[in-house]
């Protein structure tokens, strides 16, 4: 048969005979095997998707605790941001204030790729890109609405506002801002917020909104202040 063009092979039986038992074997390895890779590509893509979706910028992609600097300054906090990562999906937020460049903005972005890891949705937004997103949904050009943008940033398991108050404080902005924490609030939703500014500061800051702000933001999230360093003109 083997010279003739209308042979066919015929797989063996699952039977007890040695060149069954050891032809499904290598079958069944090699079908475990490919499951197992499909299954690990699968979960590649989704977290790639998380990832894109979360709007962290591509400058943190990499930032995780497992390879984070612990020192005097930050190590309390570290450890800290670390344990609520792991304590997440829940409905308590997190205040991180302090100076410029003490690690705010990189602890979030450990906590956007730990969550990430565990295959959470997050949302993560410079005060002034989120702004900017909102304000260009009114661009009869962009293909976002302000009602999509309003509603995932209500809806999404974790939103992270960096760099509060960096923003010019104008009447739009202070009801924006107002607009997303309270939503948030109403919700039960998880919100992490840093800034240079303490919770004292925003509340007058803000002549509007402030006290109302500060207070969801009191009443939502445990604060922690990051000193230091300035790890950038450290690193110089």
């Amino acid at each position: 048969m083997g010279d003739d063009p209308f042979s066919i092979w015929l797989k063996p039986n699952r039977c007890s005979c040695q060149g069954a038992e050891s032809y499904w074997a290598e079958i069944d390895y090699l079908t475990y095997q490919a499951a197992m890779e499909k299954e690990q590509e699968e979960t590649r893509q989704r977290k790639q998707k998380l990832l894109e979706l979360s709007r962290l910028p591509k400058r943190y992609w990499e930032c995780c605790f497992e390879t984070s600097k612990a020192t005097r300054d930050n190590g309390a906090v570290l450890d800290f941001v670390r344990a609520y990562a792991e304590s997440l999906p829940n409905t308590e937020g997190l205040f991180l204030s302090g100076p410029v460049g003490t690690g705010k903005t990189y602890l979030t972005a450990c906590l956007v790729n730990h969550l990430i890891e565990k295959e959470i949705r997050v949302l993560f937004g410079n005060v002034l890109d989120l702004l900017g997103r909102i304000r260009k949904s009114y661009d009869p050009e962009t293909q976002e609405e302000e009602w999509r943008i309003m509603d995932e940033m209500a809806a999404v398991p974790l939103l992270i506002i960096d760099d509060l108050g960096k923003e010019k404080v104008r009447p739009w902005v202070e009801q924006t801002l107002y607009h997303i924490v309270d939503a948030r609030y109403r919700e039960n939703k998880a919100l992490v917020v840093t800034s240079n500014y303490s919770l004292g500061d925003l509340e007058k800051r803000y002549e509007e909104v402030g006290p109302a702000l500060a207070s969801r933001i009191s009443e939502m999230c445990e604060g922690r202040f990051l000193g230091g360093q300035d790890w950038r003109k450290a690193g110089k």
